[in-house]
């Protein structure tokens, strides 16, 4: 959630952090259940090796090209 989220939300709660804890969550359920259905066409993949023995493999999933860009692909 961002900042002014969080700030309505303590102010929907007049104050009490634990309630507005709580409306942050419902927040979030509501739109996360709105972006469940979006296609996530671009991403990256990751791996590592350590000691040539141990290795994981990572997939991260997204919706555009722009968030999937590594810091060496970005223009700025």
């Amino acid at each position: 959630m961002g900042m002014m989220e969080c700030k309505k939300a303590l102010e929907d709660a007049k104050g009490d952090i634990e309630e507005a804890i709580v409306i942050l969550r419902k927040r979030g359920l509501a739109s996360l259940s709105k972006k469940s259905g979006r296609e996530t066409k671009d991403g990256l993949i990751g791996s590592y090796i350590h000691n040539g023995k141990i290795g994981v493999m990572v997939e991260v999933n997204c919706e555009t090209d722009f968030v999937a860009g590594t810091p060496s692909s970005r223009p700025w």
